[in-house]
């Protein structure tokens, strides 16, 4: 079981890691007005399935890691 669990977990966490860096990155100007924003996509509107397989997968990996240290006290 413990194998399987730490085997799991680096799939998981290789996973996370190519669609990290897959995603496109924001851009942040923190000189532009506020209502420049108005009208333009959010951020979960632009790559929605990849985010949310993304934080799908966060979540999956912080339990089994959160499992994993509860079995092994």
């Amino acid at each position: 079981m413990p194998k399987i669990l730490i085997i799991l977990t680096i799939l998981l966490a290789l996973i996370l890691i190519a669609l990290v860096i897959s995603l496109p990155r924001e851009n942040q100007q923190f000189f532009s007005d506020t209502r420049s924003t108005i009208g333009k996509s959010g951020y979960w509107e632009r790559n929605f399935g990849k985010k949310i397989i993304l934080l799908i997968l966060s979540i999956l990996l912080f339990l089994i890691l959160l499992f994993n240290m509860i079995q092994t006290t």
